[in-house]
């Protein structure tokens, strides 16, 4: 199975200078191979609600406002979806962030969207949800459980 993670502004989310979120998945603690996101912002911006703040499989560096460049709406790439080894066991999302620091702050900042090869993806959670567990590891640290959701789309 092809699996990607994107984090999503729920509404017009202002970003600061040094802003940043790491994404990596993760099958029974073991993390997988090319799955690491790294989104930086080296401005401060605004980004609309709906645009991708960050995402898994690649880097990627904000340096330029787009808006006031004149290229149109700015957001972060797509992920690249990395292939799960085995999707049956303990599969999550790992994210390190400086930009939400507990679960409220993450509700209300971001949903996660998969993306993949699976017929019935895309598809979008808040954070936490009922098919999604989140748990906090430390501020700005967290685990986000993914097999529920994966069993449902099987």
């Amino acid at each position: 199975m092809l699996l990607g993670a994107e984090l999503m502004a729920r509404d017009d989310l202002d970003l600061n200078l040094g802003n940043f979120f790491e994404t990596c998945l993760s099958v029974a603690g073991v993390a997988v191979r090319r799955s690491l996101g790294r989104d930086e912002y080296h401005l401060a911006v605004r980004l609309p609600a709906g645009s991708r703040v960050a995402a898994t499989g690649r880097t990627h560096i904000c340096q330029v406002d787009t808006v006031q460049a004149g290229l149109g709406p700015l957001k972060a790439p797509p992920a690249r979806p990395a292939t799960l080894p085995v999707a049956d066991l303990l599969v999550c999302l790992h994210l390190r962030t400086n930009t939400c620091l507990d679960q409220a702050q993450l509700r209300q900042t971001l949903i996660l969207r998969l993306i993949g090869d699976a017929v019935s993806l895309p598809r979008e959670f808040t954070l936490p949800s009922r098919q999604v567990r989140v748990e906090t590891l430390a501020p700005g640290r967290f685990l986000v459980q993914l097999t529920r959701v994966l069993q449902e789309l099987a």
